[in-house]
């Protein structure tokens, strides 16, 4: 089972990455780091698969990343834990 998390940013920060389209590899970095980085905490190896859409859904221009992780993990001893992600676990302000 998978469990999809979208990972985005505040409007104002839109026109850096339009205009520095290569900051766009750095946002699949974070995204993806932040939900290892909670995994590993939590003493799990998680599975993730990712996508990046530049635009919105009426078609403005709106980079966010889109992220499906396992719902659940291996810990150190290979042994199955089933986690389920919250939005405050994860959430950064």
């Amino acid at each position: 089972m998978w469990q999809h998390i979208t990972f985005t940013m505040p409007s104002e920060l839109w026109p850096i990455f339009e205009a520095n389209p290569t900051l766009l590899n750095d946002l699949f970095s974070l995204a993806a780091d932040t939900l290892l980085k909670w995994a590993k905490k939590h003493g799990l190896e998680v599975g993730i698969f990712g996508a990046l859409h530049t635009y919105g859904r009426a078609l403005n221009w709106h980079p966010h990343i889109h992220l499906s992780v396992t719902r659940g993990g291996l810990d150190k001893h290979n042994t199955w834990k089933p986690i389920y992600l919250k939005k405050k676990h994860i959430e950064y302000h």
